[in-house]
This record gives C-alpha cells, structure tokens and sequence, in this order.
C-alpha cells in the first residue's frame, strides 16, 4: 500500500507534490503571524540596539549582565543569550517572524520524529502536523508564537527531541541514549525552566519497564541525580534572591482546579473563539469573508486534498507505541499543573486564552485529535471520514480568519502606535532636540521611550519615569531643554515646556 509521503523511486513526483502542498498550506495558515509587528515583550526587546547605544555598552556584555543578574529574581534565564542577540542584529519583524514560524515547524518535524520512533505511519505524521498547524490560535493575550522572541518553539525542539532521546533508549535499552536525553533538557533548563516537566515523564518510564532492580537503579540515577541537582540550584537561586518572581511562587490550593480547568481548555481548537472571539468576529462575518477569499478557498481544498490522502484506512492504520499517549497526555496535563501552581497565573489567566505553556498542550493535543481521526477512518472509512475531511477543511480557513482578525489586535495595542511614531521621529519630529535634553513621554505606553527614540534617528535624551534596568543611567546635560512628545489624532506633537 502507498503512502502519503511515499519513498520509492517512481514516488518522487508525488513526494513533491505533497511537500509543495504543505508548504503552501502553512504559508497561508501561518501568514497572520508572518506579517504582524512585535507584540508584548518583544516590543521592547526589539530596542536592544538602541538601548546599548544608548548607554555605551556593547550587545555581549549587557546580555551577560542580563543572564549574571537574572538570578536576582529568583530563577536562572538563559534565554536572554538566545534573545538579545537575535533582537541585536535583525530589526525587521517580517524576518523575526519568519524565523519563529520556522522554528515551529522544526518542533512539528521533531515531533513527527518522535511518533515515527513511536511506530506511527507516514499518515498519522501528516495528519497530525495538518491539525497542529491548522488550530494553532492568535488570542488577545500572551502569545508563545508570535511573540517572546523564538523562547517556546526553541524549548519545544529540546523538549521533544529528548523524549524522542528517551524513546531510543525505550527501544534499545542502550544507556547513551538517556544520557543523550538528560543531557539535551539539562541545556534547555539554563535557558527556561519550564522542561523540568521532563523528569516525570523520564521517571516514569524508567520505572516501567521490566528489567533487572540494578539495572533499573543505574538508569533512575542518570534522570535522578541531574533532576535533584537541578532543583538544588533553583532553591539556592531562591534563598539567596533579592527579589522572587511571581510567576515561580506558589498561589492558593483553593484556586488550582479553576486555573487547571482555564489552561487545559485554552489547549483545545476553537476555545479562543468559543470565548472571546465570537463577538469579535461573529459568525456571519468568518462565513462571509471565506466566501470572498479565494486564498482561503485554496487553504481548505489543500487541506481536504492532504486530508483525504493521509487518512486512508491503509495509509494512517499502525500500532502506536504505548509511549507516543503517555508523552501526549504529559505535554498536556504537565504544562498546565505547573501554571495552576503560579499566583501569579491564578490571577491572570482567563477563560478561553491560557498561558504561555499552552503550546505544549497543542502538541498533546493534535496527537489526541489524530488518534481520534485515525479511529473514525478506521471504523468509518468512507462517509464518516469524508465528512470528518471535510468539517476540518471548513474549520482551519475559518481559523485563519480569527487569527487575521487577533493580529490586527495585537498590531493596533503594540506596534501601529512604534510605526508611526519612528516615521515622525525619521521626518524630523526631534529636529529641535539635542543629546541630554529632556523628552517626557507621560500618558505614552511604556515601550515608547529613549531607546526607541535613540534606535531610531539617534538621539540621546533623557525620559523621565523611564525605568531602565538597575545597572543603566543616564544624566540629563548641564542646561538641558524640555519637551514633551504627545500623540494628537494619528500624528505626533513635540512641544517645548518648562523645566519644572
């Protein structure tokens, strides 16, 4: 029988056309988050080179005092030697995004590694990356893909490529592979702490399998030893922080159940819109502008084309490994046990938009939801899947448009705001200003300040209120004037004031 993804000579034109299709398909499906701006933290992190400028310091040495200090805060983040570095030398969001959109299918390809270690079928893989891709959701609140400068999609790839790691040693029972695998999400914890969810799942494993008590004592020790070593140093980061982030403190047990409820659900297609989205984009306006779209059009017959070869009976039937369901399920309940801990996450998290980590449970996810497809082709291979193909095909065009919809969102709250304010800065608005003058931006968002002015046309003011990190400072001159830059209607306004 053929697969979808065939490996035989006379195969090769198919394997194109099948290549070539998916490609378009995650161009069209990934487009919101290509053509989009810098949203939360990246909006202010994209100003790293006007920010060392600024103050006289070069890229690798404010980036290493980023990492040195981090542990002021209570936990270790080396993501700051991925983050600023990249921010450094690519100022253009288009190429940014481009990068983190790469990086996501990287991860997916990682996976699909994981589940062909894991006996799945060429079908199964395909069908699964089409139901990643297709229902990954834009939401009015953190978002790990299109923003946080590449940090989920690069944790995502050492996730998985430690379990696949793992499934090798499951495999073989050859001891370089678990020492592979801890070794991979030992790196990964110096950069974010999150793939601590890692050991459990080793744990786990380790303890199921039926082998000699010595052996089976050797392996604990290779998860073992780096996991308690691992959270040594995280207490100790702790005990002797000046200050502990929130998000890494545990809140209240009568709140667990409501924010394990708010994450899990944030992880299942459609639940942004099942929430939030409908009243702002209702219904009738998703039907009508798929009507009208012919992108949109050839978004759904890609994905009935792809979906109707993938999920042939003879195509998507294997016997997956154990394994492949129970890593599933701990990307999924895992990420979202350790976020219903955070006080800080207890407050914040709302119905229909989980945290950050929810990335991961759409892997678990996607997998769940392909096993489910795998079983209707199976017991249903001709009307049930036809219409399954079909409801999907209907569905991620639909999506596309939410996701449309959340990007000119996030545009219009982070960066239409920059945009317009650095083409002002580059016709002049600061023409009367002079390095050391003071530039009060009062009422302005936070990321609107010296850095961007300085990365912009240069100019070295000083902004009251500006509140860089602890160990930057900057003085005003001798004699320094005084402005305050305000926005007016669509435009921008310099206005002299005096000094107070």
């Amino acid at each position: 029988m053929s697969l979808p993804i065939p490996t035989s000579k006379n195969s090769f034109p198919r394997l194109v056309a099948y290549s070539l299709l998916f490609l378009i398909f995650s161009g069209i499906t990934l487009r919101p988050y290509v053509q989009s701006g810098f949203w939360y933290d990246d909006v202010v992190s994209s100003q790293v080179w006007g920010m060392v400028h600024r103050y006289g310091l070069s890229i690798w040495a404010f980036t290493w005092k980023m990492f040195a200090t981090s542990p002021d805060s209570g936990r270790l983040l080396g993501a700051y030697l991925e983050m600023y570095p990249l921010f450094y030398f690519v100022h253009n969001p288009v190429f940014i995004k481009l990068i983190d959109v790469s990086l996501v299918l990287i991860n997916v390809a990682c996976f699909g590694w994981l589940l062909r270690e894991l006996k799945a079928s060429r079908g199964f893989i395909l069908t699964f990356a089409i139901v990643f891709v297709g229902s990954l959701q834009l939401r009015d609140f953190f978002e790990a893909i299109g923003a946080f400068s590449t940090l989920y999609p690069s944790l995502g790839i050492y996730m998985i490529v430690s379990l696949v790691l793992l499934a090798k040693w499951k495999n073989t029972f050859q001891t370089k592979w678990l020492y592979a695998s801890v070794a991979v999400v030992a790196v990964s914890l110096f950069i974010y702490e999150l793939n601590v969810i890692y050991f459990p799942v080793a744990l786990l494993l380790v303890l199921s399998q039926r082998k000699a008590i010595r052996n089976t004592i050797a392996s604990l020790s290779i998860v073992v030893v780096p996991a308690m070593s691992y959270i040594a140093l995280e207490l100790w980061i702790k005990s002797h922080a000046s200050g502990q982030y929130e998000g890494t403190t545990f809140g209240g047990m009568s709140l667990v159940l409501l924010t394990l409820s708010k994450q899990l659900i944030a992880g299942l297609p459609g639940s942004f819109y099942a929430f939030r989205g409908y009243w702002q984009v209702p219904y009738p306006v998703l039907l009508n502008t798929f009507e009208n779209s012919h992108s949109l059009w050839l978004l759904g017959g890609i994905v009935f084309v792809l979906l109707v070869v993938s999920t042939r009976r003879e195509t998507i039937a294997c016997r997956i490994d154990w394994f492949a369901y129970f890593c599933a399920a701990a990307l999924i309940i895992l990420p979202a046990v350790t976020i219903s801990m955070s006080a800080k996450y207890q407050k914040e998290i709302i119905w229909g938009a989980g945290y950050l980590p929810v990335y991961y449970q759409f892997f678990g996810v996607a997998f769940f939801l392909t096993a489910a497809i795998r079983a209707i082709s199976t017991y249903s291979p001709n009307a049930g899947r036809v219409v399954m193909v079909m409801i999907i095909a209907l569905y991620i065009p639909l999506n596309v448009i939410v996701n449309h919809h959340m990007r000119d969102v996030l545009d219009a709250g982070f960066w239409n705001d920059r945009v317009s304010l650095q083409q002002a800065l580059r016709d002049g608005l600061l023409n009367p200003v002079q390095d050391g003058d003071i530039v009060d931006t009062k009422g302005l968002p936070p990321w609107i300040g010296g850095d961007l002015i300085y990365q912009t046309v240069q100019k070295k003011v000083v902004v009251p209120g500006e509140i860089p990190f602890p160990f930057l400072h900057l003085d005003p001159s001798a004699s320094p004037n005084h402005f305050s830059l305000e926005k007016s209607g669509s435009g921008w306004v310099l206005n002299r004031v005096a000094p107070n």
